[in-house]
């Protein structure tokens, strides 16, 4: 994905072990890492890592004013939005009104 830099660290797949980073212009922020969403829950970068590949529906990648817009100040450095194939039917259906009544047009 563009902006999205994702590094293995060991060199092994499904290992956990890899750097995760969105590049934002003008972004100064001490703490570079993007703001993970899970199924409509934050979460840290520890669990988006351990999260198995195949469980995985869709990813969405939002920089800039479209991740503040939807997520406020805590997005300033991105945030990487995941829907597993575990989300329920009601979460989904929130996830995508929010995205399409916050996002700029």
């Amino acid at each position: 994905m563009a902006g999205v830099n994702i590094n293995s660290i060991s060199e092994v797949p499904g290992s956990g072990k890899v750097d995760i980073s969105i590049s934002c212009q003008g972004s100064s922020q001490l703490n570079n890492n993007p703001l993970f969403i899970i199924d409509g829950v934050a979460a840290t970068q520890e669990v988006f890592i351990r999260l198995d590949p195949k469980k995985i529906e869709s990813m969405q990648v939002f920089k800039g004013e479209k991740a503040t817009a939807l997520f406020g100040s805590k997005a300033a450095n991105g945030v990487i939005l995941v829907e597993t194939k575990d989300i329920s039917k009601k979460e989904k259906r929130r996830l995508k009104r929010l995205l399409k009544e916050k996002l700029p047009r």
